[in-house]
This record gives structure tokens, sequence and C-alpha cells, in this order.
């Protein structure tokens, strides 16, 4: 199976950017569940 550089490159990409969008997301999603509930950031 041949991927030319151009394909390769944009499958690369995409999936780094959707590792890096997960990994954010649920760092966010944790930080959220461990923040107290008295305090809010305005």
């Amino acid at each position: 199976m041949y991927i030319d550089a151009g394909t390769g490159s944009m499958m690369l990409q995409i999936l780094a950017a959707g590792f890096f969008t997960t990994l954010l997301f649920f760092k966010n999603i944790c930080a959220h569940f461990k923040r107290k509930p008295g305090s809010r950031k305005e």
C-alpha cells in the first residue's frame, strides 16, 4: 500500500490534532470536577 507524502502528512496532522483536542477536552472536564463548589472564576 502506497501513501504519498501529501496524504501521509495530512493524515498525521489529523491524528495529532484529534489526540491533542481529546487530551485538552478531558483535562478541562477533570479541572471542572476538581473545582470547589463555592469558587467561581469570573
